[in-house]
């Protein structure tokens, strides 16, 4: 008997598929004489097979559990695997519950030329809910290079290999010492720096500041760094001479003999950047445009 159309009523909590089908003899008879059986065969090539060349292929419907559920015993198997040559290789959608869910080692292994995972929501829910019990949440990896360029761990700690760029005003959740949580904001410079802080002492009207080992060795030494200095006492006025990539004097005004404490700040180009100042950016110019969306059947 050949059959044009399965039709397979599963109770509850069980799978349904309704579908356009192109099934082996030998499952054929089997599947219409108990639709709870499991069918297993030995062939290197699909015990099932679909086809519909107008329609949707397989469609499943359940009323309380799974519409399809796909188990591989395989090291290399995967439980579903979808291809398509334009459209969609696995598309889920769901109004309330997930829309596809997995679970593995690879709970979701996506390839592709264009977009490996789109997520669309239409209404108030979340389009991407990422859950992990110990591992990272996300991580991204360059496939040419085979370096990891990004990961969020489930502590909610990002590492990233490239820029971040901002469209908004970055904001830092602080705690107070009441325990109350402030916003705070972080400063915007018009090129990349790097400061230092410290105290150090005048003598007799004269002081000289070693840069501190590692930050001398972080700073661009082709550019001059500057200081700024915060007396701690009365005094003719204090300034900066003799500036090298290893540390600064600090001298008191009309020949002073002052002897008191005074704090710095050292403002510095990094060693690692070559940014422009003001640079001007088209970073999110596409960012509006050119998603298609993709919406249920």
């Amino acid at each position: 008997m050949s059959l044009s159309r399965l039709q397979l009523t599963l109770s509850a909590g069980a799978l349904g598929l309704v579908g356009l089908m192109s099934l082996r003899p030998s499952l054929a008879a089997a599947v219409i004489a108990q639709a709870t059986t499991t069918y297993k065969c030995a062939t290197s090539t699909s015990c099932l097979t679909v086809t519909n060349t107008k329609g949707p292929a397989l469609t499943a419907t359940s009323a309380a559990g799974n519409g399809i559920v796909g188990n591989s015993n395989s090291s290399t198997g995967n439980g579903v695997e979808g291809f398509a040559a334009t459209g969609s290789g696995v598309a889920g959608f769901s109004t309330s519950g997930a829309g596809l869910f997995s679970q593995g080692n690879y709970g979701l292994l996506t390839f592709s030329s264009g977009t490996a995972i789109y997520a669309n929501n239409t209404g108030t829910g979340t389009a991407i809910i990422a859950v992990s019990n110990g591992g990272d949440l996300y991580t991204g990896t360059n496939a040419v290079t085979d370096q990891q360029l990004f990961s969020i761990d489930d502590s909610g700690n990002e590492i990233l290999a490239g820029t971040l760029t901002l469209s908004g005003q970055p904001i830092i959740r602080t705690t107070t010492s009441v325990g109350k949580s402030i916003v705070a904001y972080s400063a915007r410079t018009s090129s990349p720096t790097l400061e230092d802080f410290g105290s150090a002492q005048l003598v007799n009207g004269q002081a000289y500041v070693p840069l501190e080992s590692t930050f001398a060795t972080t700073i661009d030494p082709r550019t001059k760094y500057m200081v700024f200095l915060s007396p701690q006492g009365d005094n003719r006025g204090l300034y900066v001479t003799q500036i090298s990539a290893r540390g600064f004097a600090v001298r008191e005004s009309n020949a002073g003999h002052s002897t008191l404490a005074f704090d710095y700040r050292i403002i510095a180009k990094p060693y690692d950047s070559n940014a422009a100042r003001l640079a001007p950016t088209t970073a999110f110019s596409g960012l509006a445009h050119g998603i298609p969306v993709i919406r249920p059947r």
